[in-house]
C-alpha cells in the first residue's frame, strides 16, 4: 500500500519518477486470476491494502491490471452482512479497512474507464 501511495502522489505532484519499470513488474508479478492481486508475488492470500494499493500503481504508473474482474471479487468477498469491509475476509470490519476497500472500489472504476 505504502508503495501505491507515493506513486500517487508523485503523479499528483508531477515530479519526475524513478523505477517506474521495475514497480510495474512488481505490480504484475502480484497479480493472479483468481484473487486478482496478491500481497506479494509468491503469496497465496490478498488484503484490502494489496488491493487498494496495487490500483494505486496501476493508475498512476497507467499500468492496467490483467484481472479487474478478480480484484473486483476479491474487494466484494471483504463485505460482510453488517455492511463494513475487513482487512480480509474472515477478518473484523473496520473503518479504516471499509474505507479502503471503497477506495479500491473507485480506484478500480477509474482505471475501467479511462482510456489506457
Amino acid at each position: 500500500m505504502t508503495t501505491g501511495v507515493a506513486a500517487r502522489l508523485i503523479a499528483l505532484g508531477g515530479l519526475p519518477q524513478g523505477g517506474e519499470i521495475a514497480t510495474v513488474e512488481f505490480l504484475h508479478s502480484c497479480e493472479e486470476p483468481g484473487l486478482g492481486l496478491r500481497l506479494a508475488p509468491t503469496t497465496a492470500m490478498t488484503s484490502v491494502s494489496a488491493l487498494r494499493g496495487g490500483l494505486s500503481i496501476a493508475l498512476a504508473l497507467n499500468a492496467p491490471v490483467r484481472y479487474p474482474q478478480a480484484v473486483g471479487r476479491s474487494t466484494a468477498r471483504l463485505q460482510h452482512p453488517n455492511g463494513g469491509l475487513s482487512a480480509r475476509g474472515w477478518a473484523i470490519p473496520t473503518l479504516h479497512d471499509t474505507w479502503l476497500a471503497l477506495e479500491a472500489a473507485w480506484l478500480l472504476k477509474r482505471l475501467q474507464n479511462e482510456p489506457q
